[in-house]
């Protein structure tokens, strides 16, 4: 029962707006529903009290007189009628389309926010797996360096495609190479045996080339 309601609770919140904005259109359409109905009757009425006014009564008329005005108004009234009739289907019809575009941007919405959150769990999942290549290592404990080549190249992918997380490699591209191209300094002394000796030695290819894959620019 209580992880029913909070699925209720959670499709409310989903949804609140449109419920409202339903609602809200439901009680103008009740509430204008009866004036609505009426308007349709008004020309008939204006034409009853044409009809019957009493400048019509003084006036005393003949029949042909009378027969032209009782054929002007029925041409009034239904013409009046058509007029109405025709602007009530167009609003209507308007106010459909309305909630038809309402709806279908709060689609749009809704889709673009889907997008947006698989776009970001798909960086992460790239994020980590890159970030696991680094450290990748053989069967007998040496550095791949082919798979390290493949995490540098995809964060530099993620550096360009997502500028949100562009510090946050440069951050672990500096710290791989620092961690794994160490500055050593040459000390090339004579007087000193061969292994006090520190000689500089190549860099792997994972951290050697500065215009390689894991080269990301700046500007």
């Amino acid at each position: 029962m209580r992880n029913e309601l909070i699925r209720a609770a959670a499709w409310l919140r989903q949804r609140w707006f449109s419920i409202a904005f339903v609602a809200f259109v439901t009680a103008v359409l009740l509430a204008g529903l009866p004036t609505l109905l009426r308007l349709p009757d008004y020309p008939a009425h204006t034409a009853a009290s044409l009809r019957n006014s009493d400048i019509v009564k003084r006036a005393n008329l003949t029949s042909e007189a009378r027969m032209t005005l009782e054929k002007e108004l029925l041409l009034y009234e239904t013409d009046n009628r058509i007029k109405i009739w025709t602007g009530i289907v167009q609003a209507i019809g308007g106010a459909a389309l309305f909630v038809g575009l309402l709806f279908t941007w709060r689609n749009l919405l809704a889709t673009q926010a889907k997008l947006d959150i698989d776009r970001e769990a798909q960086l992460t999942n790239r994020f980590t797996a890159a970030t696991d290549q680094l450290g990748s290592q053989q069967s007998d404990g040496t550095p791949n360096v082919e798979a390290r080549l493949g995490g540098i190249y995809a964060l530099s992918s993620i550096a360009r495609d997502s500028p949100r997380d562009y510090w946050a490699v440069m951050e672990i591209l500096t710290a791989y190479v620092r961690h794994n191209a160490p500055w050593r300094k040459v000390v090339d002394d004579d007087s000193l045996p061969s292994n006090l000796k520190a000689r500089e030695s190549k860099p792997r290819t994972d951290t050697s080339n500065p215009d390689g894959p894991g080269s990301v620019d700046a500007s």
